[in-house]
């Protein structure tokens, strides 16, 4: 399953967040983008 497939109340098994709480590695709005990160 590819995580834009995931449904919006997706909750990650090890840590409990849910999908709004995850960044992508690379692309548009990728944390490669934000300096911030």
């Amino acid at each position: 399953v590819q995580f834009q497939d995931l449904g919006e109340n997706w909750c990650c098994p090890v840590c409990g967040a849910g999908k709004r709480m995850f960044k992508p590695l690379a692309g548009p709005g990728s944390v490669k983008d934000d300096p911030s990160v």
